[in-house]
């Protein structure tokens, strides 16, 4: 089995950047995205599932290394009893926001929106942002609660020199 390397301090600043960038899309109205909590029957938040994971790594002889990192992450998006056409809304939500990260365009209520570029994140460039799955319902409870959730995974470089 291969050795995992994890990008640590990467991590910290990646998530200060995605949760930033989570909350300027222009879909959530009033609603806020909050990092690893949701309410018990209500509520987004967004969750990361790895922290930042090294893929690759090479050294120059001039002591350059140049790192491609991914950091994937999931939203959860808590919902209470609702009507069909509710759950579809929140599917649809999801699903736009996993495009507009992937810097689509997406309309929402008539307006059209488009990621023109990622945050600067200095030494570490953001490459893309993509979803790993479309927005799925992934938990029902008994009392009528629903999760609804969307993988995306950031792709970025990080380079430095040793």
């Amino acid at each position: 089995m291969a050795n995992v390397k994890y990008d640590t301090s990467g991590s910290a600043y990646l998530t200060k950047i995605i949760d930033t960038l989570l909350n300027q899309f222009p879909g959530w109205g009033d609603e806020e995205v909050v990092f690893s909590f949701v309410e018990e029957e209500s509520g987004v938040g967004w969750f990361p599932v790895s922290g930042a994971i090294i893929e690759s790594e090479k050294k120059t002889i001039c002591g350059e290394v140049k790192q491609k990192c991914q950091y994937p992450f999931f939203v959860l998006y808590r919902m209470g009893k609702s009507s069909e056409s509710t759950r579809i809304s929140v599917k649809e939500k999801l699903d736009m926001l996993g495009a507009w990260l992937e810097q689509q365009e997406v309309i929402i209520t008539g307006e059209k929106y488009r990621l023109k570029s990622y945050p600067d994140t200095g030494d570490r460039k953001i490459k893309s942002i993509r979803r790993t799955t479309p927005a799925y319902n992934s938990q029902t409870y008994d009392n009528g609660i629903y999760d609804w959730v969307v993988y995306i995974t950031v792709q970025y470089e990080n380079n430095y020199f040793e």
